[in-house]
């Protein structure tokens, strides 16, 4: 099979945080870590074929980005960003790699195989442990430095075989929640048998409730768009959080279980058309309380949210329809002025907060 076809189904399987859709209206003690589940055999051809393509592919280098930034936060934010490759304002799915950024300043951490991009990541509750998602092909749980397999490697992505890695966070004790493209749906791991459960619902951007028997995510029932839900694992009674009839995604739960924050397209409803206008709210899992923490800014899309570990602020990624980069913010939950994260000569997604 030629690169091009390959590379194809690993952007298809790749992109962690899909683009919104075309809008139409209606240090603690250190955990008992199981060891790696055993991988099942890798494409080397595939891989080879990806490598080949992405050091030939006519994408001209670009001025390197800036290291020298900083945010007035505590703890770390995870990123996935283009800011240490060659092509820094590159989108594309090969390009992005891990990195954190704290008052400490801005460091890039290799992950083993990440030359064929850095699509997700998540944090277990006490930050000790990352589970990112490399290519689309694999979910590495990094510790103390290490990185293993934490669920069975797919085969090598193609066109003839989609399917890919999306999401993995932790779901409650010893085990994680995967999210699958091509059909595979939402499945729970057990980290130490490697047994494994397909959901039998699913949706976008699926967020894990800090008890790890309720979901947040986008989901779709009689409207032909995405609106947030919240649903206990069975899927038997999804209830949808809010009464407005716009378009909405990138659920986050706070870690204290009280607020989830999502992002609404405000734009929905525009006459005579749609328009791509964002904002950033929070609600109780329970429905009440809704608030807007950033107004609708015409042209903006928010997405990938991330909430800081004493549940007080929110990062989120915000993107503009002009071609500008991704760039990251955070937002008190009290209400106040946004605080840029990003210098904006690169793009940065907002991943986990860890302490």
């Amino acid at each position: 099979m030629g690169a091009a076809a390959i590379l194809s189904g690993l952007v298809l399987a790749a992109c962690a945080a899909p683009s919104p859709p075309t809008p139409t209206r209606p240090a603690a003690v250190t955990p008992n870590i199981p060891p790696p589940v055993p991988a099942t055999q890798v494409d080397p051809a595939a891989e080879e074929a990806v490598r080949t393509f992405a050091t030939a592919i006519a994408m001209p280098t670009q001025p390197p980005a800036t290291r020298s930034i900083t945010a007035p936060i505590d703890g770390r934010l995870l990123l996935a960003t283009t800011r240490t490759g060659p092509r820094a304002r590159s989108d594309f799915p090969l390009d992005y790699r891990l990195a954190s950024i704290s008052r400490a300043g801005f460091e890039s951490m290799a992950v083993e195989g990440d030359q064929l991009g850095l699509t997700n990541a998540a944090a277990s509750p006490d930050g000790r442990t990352v589970y990112v998602v490399v290519g689309g092909r694999r979910i590495l749980a990094l510790e103390n430095g290490r990185a293993r397999d934490a669920v069975p490697q797919l085969p090598g992505i193609s066109v003839d075989r989609p399917a890919g890695y999306l999401s993995a966070t932790p779901l409650g004790s010893g085990a994680l929640l995967v999210q699958q493209s091509g059909g595979g749906g939402l499945a729970s791991f057990d980290l130490a048998s490697g047994a494994s459960r397909k959901l039998p619902g699913t949706g976008l951007d699926p967020s894990v409730a800090p008890d790890g028997q309720r979901l947040a995510l986008g989901y779709v029932t009689d409207q032909p768009y995405y609106s947030i839900y919240v649903t206990d694992l069975s899927f038997t009674n999804p209830r949808k959080l809010t009464g407005d009839r716009v378009l909405e995604m990138a659920a986050a739960w706070s870690p204290d279980g009280q607020w989830i924050a999502y992002a609404a397209n405000a734009g929905f409803e525009d006459q005579p058309s749609p328009t791509q206008a964002w904002e950033l709210r929070v609600i109780r899992p329970d429905g009440s309380d809704p608030r807007t923490l950033l107004p609708r800014a015409n042209g903006v899309t928010i997405s990938r949210l991330a909430w800081s570990p004493d549940s007080r602020f929110v990062a989120f990624t915000r993107s503009q329809q002009n071609g500008s980069t991704r760039q990251v913010s955070v937002i008190p939950l009290a209400g106040g002025t946004e605080i840029p994260i990003s210098s904006g000569d690169a793009n940065d997604k907002a991943l986990a907060w860890l302490p």
